[in-house]
Formats: structure tokens, C-alpha cells, sequence
């Protein structure tokens, strides 16, 4: 059986690490394939048709099977803010205005939806997963692991932790990240792609 290869495509150090991580899990004749360079994204409200349009701007440059992935965040008390300008965000108010925001609440919930968009030029296939959150009451003054890497991530509570990622050991932050891949995207898209049977 000859090995499926598909790209991913990505400029960020730190996905292409979690993507490595999380494929390492499966052992099947599927190899990622990691190229970087910049896609211009679209902003709209429904991100599985970013990460359609993204896959398929990838697919226009390269011509061979790619996948992309994209992450919204949808706080519940400030309306569903920020949505998908997570990096504008980061990049001008920055996590101690999202506190600042949610000062007065004390429903501290939201959700990060991320889509998997798969492309070969003819099958076009879209992976969804919500994932869970709480916002922490104050920011996380280090990141005291080597897997966290956002900003967020000193703010952020995965649901049934007490500590924002930031604030997780290696060996926390690793058995919290494996639980989530076992029924995450990840998951359903190797699923799926090992069953296929793609035209060369």
C-alpha cells in the first residue's frame, strides 16, 4: 500500500508542531506533509466557509490534497465576541482587555469552534469541533510548560481544570491535550481519510 500524502499548510511554528503531535498518534499509511506560506483569509461569520476558502487557496497554489484548519472564539457573556478576529485582538487590545470585558460576570464560559477543511481538487469535506472554556479571573503571569504558546493560553481554563493552559505542568498540558485529540477533528478527519480511496 503506497503512502497517502497530504499538506497542510501553515506560517505558525506552534501548529505545525500540534499537528505533528497530533497525527503522530495514528499509525497508518498517511503522511502530513507541513509547507508555509501566507493565505490571504477572508473575515465572514460562518468560519467552515473561511476554512473552505483557505483549503481551496492552498489547493489553487500547490495542486495536491491539503487540508486546513481554523479557530473562532465565541464568549458568552460579550455576545460571541471575538468570533473570528481572535489575531486582531490579540494584536491590539490583548488578553487584560478581554478581562476587563467580563469584569462583572461571573458566567465566565465560551466556546472554540474549529473547523477541518479537506480539499483534492474534487472532494471537499468540513470537520467541526466546539471545545469548551472558561475565562480565568486574572491572567497567568508565566507560561510554566513549553507547549503553551498563545497569550491566551494564560487566560484560558480547559472545562474540568481549575488552571488556565499556561499554568499546566508539561505532563498536564500533554495528558489534557491527548484527551482532546482522541475525540477531536483530528480524529474524525484520519478516520475518514484512511477509509478512502482517492484517485491518484
Amino acid at each position: 500500500n503506497t503512502m497517502k500524502t497530504i499538506y497542510f499548510c501553515t506560517t505558525n511554528k506552534w501548529k505545525k508542531q500540534k499537528i505533528q503531535r497530533e497525527f503522530s498518534h495514528y499509525k497508518n499509511d498517511i503522511l502530513i506533509e507541513i509547507i508555509s506560506f501566507e493565505v490571504n483569509e477572508i473575515q465572514n461569520i460562518d468560519n467552515s466557509l473561511v476554512s473552505e476558502y483557505k483549503v481551496k487557496e492552498v489547493y489553487r497554489k500547490i495542486q495536491k490534497p491539503c487540508f486546513a484548519i481554523d479557530s473562532w472564539i465565541f464568549i458568552k457573556n460579550l455576545n460571541g465576541f471575538p468570533g473570528s478576529y481572535v489575531k486582531m485582538i490579540l494584536e491590539t487590545i490583548g488578553t487584560e482587555w478581554i478581562l476587563k470585558l467580563l469584569t462583572n460576570f461571573s458566567d465566565r464560559t465560551c466556546y472554540i469552534k474549529n473547523s477541518l477543511a479537506f480539499f483534492d481538487g474534487k472532494n471537499l469535506k468540513i470537520f467541526e469541533e466546539k471545545i469548551e472554556w472558561t475565562i480565568s479571573e486574572k491572567k497567568a503571569n508565566e507560561i510554566i510548560n513549553n507547549r503553551a504558546w498563545s497569550e491566551l493560553h494564560k487566560i484560558f481554563i480547559p472545562k474540568n481544570y481549575t488552571k488556565p493552559l499556561a499554568e499546566m505542568t508539561n505532563e498536564e498540558y500533554v495528558l489534557w491535550q491527548d484527551d482532546v485529540s482522541k475525540k477531536g477533528i483530528t480524529k474524525e478527519f484520519m478516520n475518514w481519510i484512511s477509509s478512502k480511496k482517492f484517485k491518484k
